[in-house]
């Protein structure tokens, strides 16, 4: 991820000192775009007002021009002024944002959070008045620093071509914007060029003032002719800071080829003062070539005879990271561009040269070369222009290109125009009468149309022979229940085409039209039990393509029938205006018995009737069997993927597709017969859930193992039979997740395939690789599919004789605890059988303790809840297994377990006490809420930490960590562990380390759930540096929905790393410096905690510095308390914190003054 703005800010000095003044009492300001992919903003748009007004309209981030993940643009703003922005969002906006520096590089804006994809970064949203952004410039006359040249470029430069920059001039002024200095002339000449009189026929001096990127935008005087000494006259008040200044020369038609062109620049006069640059003939010249080197960004050349080379010329590489484009108009009249490609070696699929048909990128692509090629020719079309575009990785540089650009001229008519739209015979809508667009294909070497249009035919009464000029397209007026023809005849130089072809089209009727999407809907075979709504539902619409109100009258009845449509819900209320579309509606089929069904479904209209055939079948299942899917999707690799190595996959069926408790014995998948495979190695595990779909893997913590075993498949068309191993308790209550995971190396053929049935939502997710044996307690990121492998489910009865089986089967202890502390969960025995199960023994293996007092018995389909205790006695990850002794006939016995615990050093944090807590900062990146201390909601005590979005403005900050010591143990990698939720799933909370506490580098970005959750981060692939620690942030943000909040406690992460520096001073006295009228009796002095301290040393006298009551005592608390003052005393006081490395300087001293005595006879009490 690129790194966050407030680097940019300690760049800034890389690319310009302060900001620069403009006239007036204006100053320089700049803005930073930035991108989090480093590939330019795809279009995005910026425009900067001041008090109103743009001054910088539409920039955008071009990284073919701009180098890097960020461009710098400059505005002149005086202090007071309002600033504000408008974005116009076009691609990925989310990749974007900016940043809005003062005169003194001061960040005084921000807006958006540029992320790689569009959850983890925000768009920006323009800034209002209400954001309060002002400008500022600083104060003072302006002063002349210093002033010097640098060679502006020494690539080659052509004959004819104009505006070649030769040298720049950068003059710097400084302390204040007051009384601009007026640049009234630039002395020059020629010394270095080879023949001025001859190659140089004009010189040219543009100014960007605090802009060090050269532009024609602002010229500033100009020299016709120059050879030896020349001035260049003219005015401008210079800005506050750096001004550029570019000479540039016109190079003659004449120029001699091989000559070379250079300047000079002796002196400039600024506010009637002559000052000369500390440097005056910069190193370097352009030497004058017939050939052209593509540069970066977008370039263009008039011309009819060049050689074109990559930017490494004849005998160089081009670079990595290049992006540049040329476009090339014809010097000849009724010519065309013409590239011939004589020489093409590039990186194959990694660099590319492509040639567009036209005057830009936009134009129709004619090319798209890499690698090698020779001796091919490509010839413009439509405008004449041609334009070359070539673009490079990081993967290596070669020899390049060499192209031969020339003109080419017509030696006869165009071919005819194709492709007419409308359609030829078509009839067209009737909306379509006041807005129907003819067009047709562009014909190449054509210089414009004639147009004969009409209702006669040849077309004349309407349109005859109108030149239409270079256009490919014309939009007529029409009327209804017409038919027109048209006929379009190219034309250039040479002459017209002959033989062109008459298309026609007619207009329909003005009266309303029904119209329907769907002609039939054939449900395939669908299950009779359970009774349920086949996975098969069509969508329906109608449309109105007449013109009038279309209504529907009636429709058939299809009570009686297996199938049903909603259409009857707002049947009577339909009324679609011309062209208008109604909503979806549905047909869905639910067969009661056996058979095939078919019925004519018709709507009557206003506008006619319209059909549907309806048709499906019905069949029955066994006893006990129920299916769930019945479509034949492939290429899903659900449940499995046999053309791959290994596979694992989840799936979910609903409850109400289900309808059946009990055991589910046995399960099925369709297979498609395509050839006999297996054995392979599988196991299958199932859970309950509350989930209706899946965004990722469900926890294996949450599924059972059912089955482990082996797959084989014969060459048959039908369903596969898997007895499991451990029969599933199902509560016919929550819906049923299936997880399938095979083992076996090798694959089958990729025509191998089980059904599947296609979802509305995401309802499975699978991964697959030939190397990678995923596993299920870790699975990678998968693929998430809307579809569903068909399955079928046996229940059966519970068979004789006690089941053993627990739950989990596995038993993690997740909560990660401190050495030498303990934790106690419990899992669950459950007897699946039908007679008693009499557990007579326990084996615990491991630092695991559970209490067992004697023979136990379970009664069939009951259960009993065992307490476990995890009590490590040193820090690392434990493994162990609980062993029962039972009289069971199914199921062994046995559950594996497995804890974690931390080294004793690590520390705690649940947000109880100030905010942030001790050691810790925030940092808020926006205008929106800090993180705060809540006092709701918390996992542990009172409170939590909160950052919320209050439906103003979004919020975006960081919840910092003290600094960090890592690798502090062997036994253990360092992590962070916290608990965190949030509201709404739009908000972000990213893990960030920092070695600096302001440059951050994400670790891992939480997906949060409404609940409390534990998130363990693993900080084992920190590159510690010795002698340094990392700061930990949780960054969080939330921008999307007014009220969201993200929540966060019981924080565990690996002790603080203690500089070897001496505390820094106090601050915050309580009672405040110089109060008066303070208490004698008692009085409570108070100041900030300092988290470096290990206690403060406290005098305390009448004296200043204080000495004479108390010097230097030690406490170690941040208080103290003294009694029995005097009245109408100043004290004074100060306090010095200390460490095992010394005690903080420079410590303030401060005081406070006590009361006047009393009057007679009143007395004051504690």
């Amino acid at each position: 991820m690129r790194k966050k703005i407030y680097l940019f800010f300690l760049l800034l000095n890389f690319f310009f000192l302060f900001s620069l003044a403009s006239i007036g009492q204006n100053c320089q300001h700049t803005v930073i775009l930035y991108d989090a992919y480093s590939d330019g903003w795809d279009g995005n748009l910026l425009t900067i007002n001041v008090d109103g007004i743009p001054v910088l309209e539409n920039i955008t981030f071009d990284n073919s021009i701009n180098d890097g993940d960020s461009a710098i643009f400059t505005f002149p703003a005086t202090t007071g002024s309002i600033i504000t922005t408008t974005f116009t969002a076009v691609s990925y906006s989310y990749e974007a944002d900016y940043t809005i520096f003062d005169n003194e590089n001061n960040i005084i804006a921000t807006d958006g959070d540029g992320g790689t994809s569009s959850s983890s970064g925000t768009a920006p949203v323009g800034l209002t008045e209400e954001d309060n952004i002002f400008g500022f410039c600083p104060e003072g006359d302006m002063e002349y620093l210093s002033g010097t040249t640098f060679s502006a470029d020494t690539l080659i430069v052509n004959p004819g071509s104009l505006n070649k920059t030769i040298i720049g001039l950068e003059i710097i002024s400084g302390v204040g914007i007051d009384n601009p200095f007026n640049l009234t002339s630039l002395n020059f000449n020629t010394n270095g060029s080879s023949d001025a009189i001859t190659d140089i026929t004009n010189a040219r001096v543009y100014c960007t003032l605090s802009d060090s990127t050269f532009s024609t935008d602002s010229l500033y005087g100009n020299f016709e002719n120059p050879n030896g000494d020349f001035t260049v006259n003219g005015e401008i008040l210079l800005n506050y800071g750096k001004n550029y200044f570019w000479l540039t020369y016109d190079i003659s038609q004449d120029a001699t080829l091989n000559n070379f062109v250079d300047a000079e620049c002796t002196s400039f006069v600024i506010s009637g003062n002559t000052e000369t640059p500390e440097v005056t003939a910069p190193a370097g010249n352009r030497e004058i070539s017939s050939d052209v080197y593509l540069v970066a960004g977008i370039n263009e050349l008039t011309t009819c005879d060049v050689m074109v080379y990559d930017e490494g010329g004849p005998n160089g590489d081009y670079e990595n990271n290049f992006d540049g484009t040329i476009t090339f108009y014809p010097n000849e009249e009724l010519s065309y561009i013409q590239v011939e490609v004589l020489s093409l070696v590039i990186g194959n699929n990694e660099d590319y040269l492509k040639i567009y048909d036209g005057n830009s990128t936009d134009a129709p692509l004619v090319a798209n070369l890499t690698g090698t090629l020779n001796d091919t020719t490509f010839i413009a079309s439509n405008d004449g222009s041609m334009t070359i575009e070539f673009t490079t990785n990081i993967a290596g540089t070669f020899d390049g290109f060499v192209l031969n650009v020339s003109c080419y001229e017509p030696i006869e008519a165009p071919s005819i125009a194709v492709n007419p739209l409308p359609f030829d015979g078509i009839e067209v809508g009737v909306l379509d009468v006041s807005g129907t667009l003819m067009s047709w294909d562009n014909v190449p070497y054509s210089l414009g149309y004639y147009i004969n249009f009409g209702t006669d035919n040849p077309p004349t009464n309407i349109l005859n022979n109108e030149d239409l000029g270079f256009t490919n397209s014309y939009t007529p007026e029409l009327d209804y229940l017409q038919t027109y023809y048209w006929q379009i005849i190219p034309y250039n130089n040479i002459g017209s085409t002959a033989d062109c072809p008459v298309w026609s089209f007619s207009t329909s009727s003005d009266v309303p039209v029904a119209n329907i999407n769907l002609n039939f809907a054939d449900f395939g075979t669908s299950t009779i039990y359970p009774p349920a709504v086949s996975d098969t539902i069509f969508n329906f619409t109608l449309t109105n393509l007449g013109v009038g109100e279309l209504s529907i009258e009636s429709f058939t009845d299809l009570e009686g029938t297996p199938f049903s449509t909603n259409l009857g819900l707002g049947a009577d209320t339909i009324s679609l205006a011309s062209n208008e579309t109604s909503e979806p509606f549905i047909f869905a089929f639910q067969p009661t018995e056996e058979g095939y069904f078919e019925t004519e479904f018709t709507i009557v209209t206003s506008g006619g009737e319209i059909t549907v055939t309806l048709s499906g079948e019905g069949y029955l299942l066994p006893s006990g069997m129920v299916e769930v899917g019945t479509g034949d999707l492939i290429n899903q690799s659900l449940p499995m993927e046999p053309f791959y190595g290994y596979s694992y996959s989840q799936s979910i069926y609903l409850q109400h597709e289900i309808k059946e408790d009990g055991r589910i014995e046995r399960i099925y998948y369709h297979y498609n017969g395509y050839q006999e495979w297996g054995p392979d190695a599988i196991k299958i595990y199932m859970g309950h859930t509350t989930l209706t779909g899946l965004d990722n893997w469900v926890s294996i913590d949450d599924l059972v193992e059912v089955h482990e075993g082996e797959l084989s498949v014969e060459a048959v068309d039908g369903w596969v039979e898997i007895v499991l191993t451990t029969p599933f308790e199902y509560n016919n209550t929550d819906n049923l997740v299936v997880a399938f995971e095979e083992n076996t190396t090798g694959y089958h053929s990729s025509s191998s395939e089980f059904f599947c049935t296609e979802s509305d939502t995401t309802m499975s997710i699978c991964y697959y690789n030939d190397n990678n044996n995923p596993d299920p307690n870790d699975p990678p990121d998968g693929n998430l599919m809307e579809s569903r492998p068909n399955i079928r489910f046996l229940f059966a009865p519970i068979p004789t004789g006690p089941a053993i089986t627990f739950s989990p089967m596995e038993l993690d202890f997740n909560e990660i605890i401190a050495a030498n502390d303990s934790i106690t969960t419990t899992f669950t025995v459950i007897n699946n059988g039908v007679e008693n199960l009499d557990i007579s023994g326990i084996d615990v293996e491991g630092p695991f303790v559970i209490n067992f007092d004697g023979e136990i018995t379970i009664e069939a389909g009951e259960s009993y809840d065992f307490e476990i205790e995890f009590f490590p006695t040193s820090s690392g990850v434990f493994t162990g297994t609980v062993t029962f002794t039972t009289n069971a006939t199914t199921g062994d016995g046995v559950i594996t377990l497995m804890g974690t615990a931390y080294p004793s050093t690590y520390l705690g944090e649940s947000f109880e006490e100030g905010f942030p807590p001790l050691g810790w900062t925030i940092e808020n990146l926006s205008e929106g809420n800090d993180w705060t201390q809540y006092n709701l909601g918390a996992l542990e005590g009172n409170y939590n930490a909160q950052l919320y979005y209050n439906g103003t403005n979004f919020s975006d900050g960081r919840l910092i960590t003290p600094l960090l010591e890592l690798n502090t143990v062997d036994e253990i990698d360092d992590f962070v562990s916290f608990y965190a939720k949030s509201n709404s799933t739009d908000a972000i909370l990213k893990v960030e380390y920092s070695y600096d506490g302001v440059n951050f580098i994400e670790i891992d970005e939480i997906d949060l759930e409404p609940n409390y959750s534990q998130y363990v981060i693993d900080l084992n692939t920190i590159t510690v540096i010795e002698d340094q620690g990392i700061f930990i942030a949780f960054h969080g943000i939330t921008t999307t929905n007014y009220y969201t909040s993200i929540y966060m406690d019981v924080v565990l992460y690996p002790p603080t790393f203690l500089d070897p520096i001496s505390p820094v001073a106090s601050s915050n006295p309580i009672p405040e410096d110089e109060t008066s009228e303070l208490n004698i009796l008692s009085l409570d002095l108070g100041w900030d905690e300092i988290f470096e301290a290990t206690g403060y040393y406290v005098n305390i006298g009448t004296d200043n510095p204080p000495t004479n009551m108390i010097q230097n005592e030690s406490v170690e608390e941040n208080s103290f308390n003294l009694n029995d003052l005097e009245y109408s005393t100043t004290y004074y006081w100060q306090v010095v914190p200390y460490n095992t490395f010394g005690s903080a300087e420079e410590c303030p001293i401060w005081s406070f003054t006590t009361m006047d005595p009393l009057p007679p006879g009143v007395v004051q009490y504690k």
